[in-house]
């Protein structure tokens, strides 16, 4: 985050690529032509854009209705792991798919001058398309949240969110880019800074303590993986601890893992911070050993 913001306002500039970026323009003139263009001819480049995104709206509405259907009727109906699983991941491989298709397809069919022509209908095609597969990014999500709200969060189903984000903010950019004219490097450029940011603020979250919190929390004992909560460790061990004192479900044979590594974390937090040769504070380890203290008194 600092190294974010320090570039910011502090940024040594290169010529050389200041040229190149001068050559790349955000914008797409109105007469760009190129050897495609020229070999299909205006109308034949029209009809052949409409029969595309046509046929592509008519394939993703049946495609997100069929989706809307599995998850009305086969996901509620599915009670094994390796069945909400299968659901999430074929949504994820088929989501795949289409943005590597969306991106080549945008950038063939609006790359000149069918970005300029008086009556809006390709674009207002591209458009219901763009939405038609952000709806599919939306079904997933469901079909992820269905899986979380049954079997709790790992790091692999917040990964799911995260992807499902990025397809997303780069579906919105797209058609931002499609009704304002710009060009493939506008896209690239817009993409890699909001993914920049999104992952810069993803960094800033304990993502191991929100998921043991969450889990022991929303999640029944009979179906928490505690051997996978005790595997984040120091992230882990006060939520763990104090979900035990609570309920005492944990058996003690698995307990025991938890609470030695507990005390251990403890007291080598206290000698790092004992044996500082200068004043600095490590809010976790902080946080940490006053747990440790309060669950002792």
């Amino acid at each position: 985050i600092f190294i974010f913001f320090y570039g910011t306002y502090y940024f040594t500039k290169s010529s050389t690529f200041d040229d190149v970026e001068a050559d790349l323009p955000d914008n797409i003139p109105n007469n760009t032509t190129d050897s495609l263009f020229k070999y299909l001819g205006k109308d034949n480049e029209i009809r052949l854009a409409k029969s595309i995104l046509i046929t592509l709206i008519v394939l993703l509405t049946a495609y997100v209705l069929i989706d809307l259907k599995t998850i009305s009727t086969d996901l509620l109906d599915a009670t094994k792991p390796q069945e909400l699983s299968a659901f999430v991941h074929s949504g994820i491989n088929n989501l795949i798919t289409s943005i590597i298709l969306v991106f080549i397809i945008v950038t063939i069919l609006f790359r000149g001058q069918l970005n300029y022509l008086e009556k809006p209908l390709i674009k207002i095609l591209g458009f219901i398309w763009l939405l038609l597969k952000i709806a599919m990014c939306f079904t997933t999500m469901v079909k992820n949240y269905t899986y979380i709200a049954e079997y709790g969060l790992t790091f692999k189903r917040i990964g799911v969110y995260i992807y499902l984000g990025m397809a997303i903010i780069g579906l919105c950019i797209t058609i931002y880019k499609v009704f304002k004219k710009h060009s493939l490097w506008f896209l690239l450029r817009a993409g890699i800074l909001n993914y920049f940011i999104l992952f810069s603020l993803i960094g800033l979250f304990n993502w191991s303590s929100f998921i043991t919190r969450y889990n022991l929390k929303q999640i029944p004992y009979d179906k928490l993986d505690i051997p996978y909560l005790i595997s984040f460790g120091t992230d882990a061990y006060p939520s763990l601890i104090d979900y035990q004192n609570e309920t005492e479900n944990i058996p003690e044979y698995i307990f025991v893992n938890i609470e030695l590594p507990y005390e251990v974390a403890y007291f080598r937090m206290k000698n790092r911070a004992d044996n500082r040769s200068w004043k600095s504070r490590v809010i976790r380890e902080e946080n940490y050993m006053q747990h440790y203290r309060s669950t002792k008194k």
